[in-house]
Formats: structure tokens, sequence, C-alpha cells
């Protein structure tokens, strides 16, 4: 899928919170452990990453055998990749802040080429990138991200923040706006190693190895 698809598909995520999950459904057990982890999220001390890129890559592989896959056969064939080597490249995690709190305790760096799908999910955070030279450090691109509130109160439906893509080679942080706890879901997608992709070297040579 193009950058553009990807960002489509992000849109359309919402996060159902606690006062949208119905009691009264035969689900009531699993919507009451949901209702749990929403709180235990929302009041998390310290700023803590959830690594979700297993489950992620279990949904992309059962997906897959439906009748409109989100990655298509023709898109492998495009690229020269079976699935297993494209969920390879894919990582998934929620990154949540309390109020206030940034993400300096964590690395937020991938390789230069990669593209990084952003999600608010709940609160407000201001985004930015950190620019280097010697000693200097500056922030770059910084943006401001708020949730909107939700207007439709008969609704059960969460209001949608629009998604954003970043690219890999300078590190990336997020402050929490000072109005409560934040949450944000990211989506990678690295770049194709170089051993994947086609040359005319002998690849035994590049790699340290002799040629035979």
């Amino acid at each position: 899928p193009s950058a553009k698809e990807m960002q489509a598909v992000l849109d359309d995520v919402v996060l159902k919170m606690p006062q949208d999950l119905s009691m009264d459904s035969a689900l009531s057990l699993q919507n009451e452990k949901c209702n749990q982890w929403l709180q235990w999220m929302k009041s998390t001390p310290t700023p803590l990453f959830l690594d979700l890129t297993t489950h992620m890559h279990q949904l992309i592989t059962e997906n897959h055998k439906s009748e409109n896959p989100w990655v298509s056969e023709e898109h492998l064939e495009s690229v020269d990749m079976n699935l297993e080597q494209y969920i390879s490249r894919i990582s998934c995690h929620v990154i949540l802040l309390p109020s206030g709190a940034e993400t300096s305790p964590l690395s937020l760096v991938e390789s230069t080429g990669a593209h990084i799908y952003g999600k608010l999910l709940y609160g407000g955070v201001s985004r930015f990138r950190l620019l280097k030279s010697g000693k200097t450090v500056r922030r770059a691109g910084e943006k401001r991200e708020v949730m909107a509130p939700n207007r439709q109160q008969q609704s059960n439906q969460q209001p949608s923040h629009p998604s954003w893509v970043q690219l890999g080679g300078l590190e990336r942080k997020y402050e929490a706006v000072d109005m409560g706890p934040a949450a944000i879901l990211e989506l990678a997608l690295m770049p194709r190693q170089w051993q994947d992709l086609p040359t005319i070297f002998d690849k035994s040579i590049l790699s340290g190895g002799a040629c035979v």
C-alpha cells in the first residue's frame, strides 16, 4: 500500500473509551477487561512503550486470507517479496505519556528510509524531530496534535484524529500537553535491507566473503 493508503487506514482507527463500552452485551467480561486496560493506560505515572509488533504480524497474516487483504498479492509481487519477508519490515507500538511528560527516556530512532505513521489515540502532544549540529540540538518540524472533543454525546463513536507520517533517520520526540495523559499509536515500515536489493556485484564480496 502507498503512504496515502496507509494514512487512510490509520485515519479510521478509533480507540473505544470506557464510557463507549457496552456492558449489556454478551462480551461484558471482555469489555470489563478493556475498561481496566484503558484505566491503567491513562494512570501510568511514567512514559511507557507497549510493543504490539507480534500481534500486528498475526493480524496481517490472518487478514491476508480474506477477500480484500491489507497487503495484496499484487503488491507483494511488485516489491518481489513474500508475506513473511514483508511483515518482517513492520513494527507497531503504543506510546503512553502522563500529563506534561515527554519521551526522553525512550530513544525513538528508525533507520533512514523508514516511514513512521503516527496516530493520536487520546489527549494531546507536541511532536518534533531533533537536529544535532555539534553540541547544539534544536527542534525541527514541531507540530501540536490535540484530540478534538466529542460533540456527538449520544454516539458511541470516539472522535478520530488525522494520522501523520514521518521519515526515519532523525530522533523524534513527543511531549504530552499539560491537559491530561496521552497515547500515540505508531506503525513503522522499515526499508528493504541492501542484501535484498538487486546488484551487479557479488554479494559475498560485499559482505566480506571470498569470491569463488
